[in-house]
């Protein structure tokens, strides 16, 4: 037995909330239709936006939380948009727009010079934790700038902010500087 019926079509509905998505419940509970219906033209059966929770701002993909509808559940965080391919081992180029797999974190993960970036635009250094670019493009060309990233002197394909690059490359130089001392006094043993 339908224990509701909606109060434009008429439409029997046994829970509405089993047969609606959240936001249909609401326009349901206001008198503008069904999902059966939308309103039959009257107006107001309309899904409201996902909000936005960050923008990206090297590659414009938006962070939203769902409403709910058949691809994704309310309160479901997803990527939307994005202007810029990203390259991630091996991988073709994609945009975080086009993934539904990835779950983005309600604040942006990586936040350079006040500003948020998504993992495709921005990562880690592998020495200090400090946010660096991934992608060279966002890079104002200044290694001091916030962001800036380089190579990892001593791992392959890592990365490291300025600050520990220079002190990566002052502790290879005083070993360098070590091992040839020690050969001077080899030298001067063998004489």
């Amino acid at each position: 037995m339908p224990t509701t019926s909606c109060s434009v079509c008429s439409e029997p509905f046994f829970s509405a909330h089993d047969d609606m998505y959240p936001w249909e419940v609401k326009l349901y509970a206001q008198g503008l239709g069904c999902p059966c219906c939308q309103g039959q033209g009257r107006g107001g059966w309309i899904k409201p936006e996902d909000k936005v929770l960050w923008t990206c701002a090297g590659c414009g993909v938006e962070a939203r939380v769902a409403e709910g509808d058949e691809s994704f559940r309310k309160g479901e965080r997803y990527y939307c948009g994005g202007e810029k391919a990203h390259y991630s081992y091996g991988c073709g180029p994609f945009v975080y727009g086009e993934i539904t797999t990835t779950d983005p974190a309600a604040k942006a993960p990586f936040v350079i010079d006040g500003k948020p970036y998504c993992p495709g635009c921005a990562t880690r250094c592998d020495e200090c934790g400090a946010h660096v670019f991934r992608r060279g493009e966002l890079e104002t060309g200044d290694p001091y700038d916030p962001g800036a990233s380089h190579a990892h002197p001593l791992d392959f394909g890592g990365t490291v902010c300025t600050d520990c690059l220079e002190s990566l490359i002052s502790h290879l130089d005083d070993e360098d500087e070590e091992d040839a001392g020690e050969g001077d006094e080899e030298e001067d043993a063998g004489e």
